[in-house]
């Protein structure tokens, strides 16, 4: 998902944050810095793509759906070169 202020991706399959955190707002619809501040009932926060990335790097196997729009497919090249992921590749249906 991405935030209405940056573009940033979020790690969340559902389109808000309800289910996860309590708060009936969609993700597209909320800043950076809300996003930030939401935390899931068991108190952890909502982590960006490249949170995941910084945090895990080459230690796991990565399978990413962008959901939402084009936008996401630039920010996206732009983390996995940022965080040189050369090998991982974005496959569009």
């Amino acid at each position: 998902r991405t935030s209405t202020t940056r573009n940033t991706l979020y790690i969340s399959h559902d389109e808000d944050a309800l289910r996860m955190t309590g708060v009936n707002k969609k993700y597209d619809t909320m800043s950076d810095k809300e996003i930030n501040r939401l935390r899931t009932f068991d108190g952890h926060k909502i982590l960006s793509l490249a949170d995941v990335f910084k945090r895990y790097k080459r230690s796991t196997h990565y399978v990413i759906e962008l959901k939402q729009n084009e936008s996401q497919i630039d920010n996206f090249i732009n983390i996995v070169k940022k965080y040189n992921f050369p090998d991982l590749k974005l496959k569009c249906n």
